[in-house]
């Protein structure tokens, strides 16, 4: 499966707290070891060892962006020599275009940014392995079951007594299972909008749409066991699989 994202290789090992303390457009990941920048309409991504992602950001159009992504990348390379005390140069650099590729092999070559559990790196290789073997819609359906299963024996071992209460069992179990942090805060109009950062697809590649199925499902299916109605939705708003580094939730009640 053909990703939306491409990488470039600077060629050289990059001090992210270095970059992010020197150059003001790149700020940290939370949750990861990466810089990003964002732009209009794209935005780039910096990995410790060398690689620069460039994601793709409201629906805009890879190749209608490409000559300001040629002249940002530029910019940011003398910025980043600068700053870094690094000889990068762009010709070289930009040379080293590629596409990236939605499966696990690629997803293996990528460096890992950041501490995790068994489902760190474990969940976006088995996800991208089943996107090969039985594609998008099999793939989605099986992250849904387990996360229907996963929100039900959340609930079920917190009890919890309030809208509150579940929030709260929902972080801490987020936070055992290695799903990321969670954040919620309640809306007027919805339930929740939920965030989590350094989720299991941190640093995978932009696919045009979201990878956090499991987690969505997990959510929705909480709110339906701790409420007691089916009249659930739950929309992934955010995600690495969208070109964005953390993911975000919405949760509301559809009118029976």
């Amino acid at each position: 499966m053909q990703a939306v994202s491409e990488l470039y290789d600077l060629g050289k090992p990059i001090d992210i707290s270095k970059l992010v303390s020197s150059i003001d457009y790149f700020k940290n990941v939370r949750g990861a070891e990466l810089a990003q920048a964002t732009f209009d309409g794209f935005g780039f991504q910096v990995f410790p060892n060398g690689l620069l992602r460039v994601v793709y950001l409201d629906h805009e159009d890879p190749s209608a962006c490409l000559p300001k992504v040629v002249a940002k990348i530029a910019q940011a390379l003398v910025d980043m020599g600068k700053a870094l005390g690094l000889g990068l140069d762009a010709s070289a650099v930009l040379a080293t275009h590629t596409k990236e590729e939605a499966n696990a092999k690629h997803y293996s070559s990528l460096p890992a940014v950041k501490k995790g559990g068994v489902s760190y790196r474990l969940f976006p290789h088995i996800h991208l392995a089943s996107l090969e073997l039985k594609g998008a819609f099999a793939t989605k359906r099986l992250m849904e079951l387990v996360g229907s299963e996963l929100g039900r024996c959340a609930v079920e071992q917190a009890r919890p007594q309030s809208l509150d209460e579940l929030l709260t069992a929902l972080k801490k179990f987020f936070s055992e299972m290695k799903l990321g942090e969670l954040e919620c805060e309640k809306t007027k109009k919805g339930l929740f909008v939920a965030r989590v950062y350094g989720c299991a697809y941190t640093a995978c590649p932009q696919i045009g749409e979201p990878y956090c199925h499991l987690e969505k499902e997990l959510l929705r299916s909480a709110v339906i066991h701790f409420m007691g109605a089916f009249n659930i939705t739950v929309q992934e708003t955010k995600c690495w699989g969208l070109g964005d580094t953390y993911c975000e939730f919405e949760a509301s009640m559809l009118a029976k």
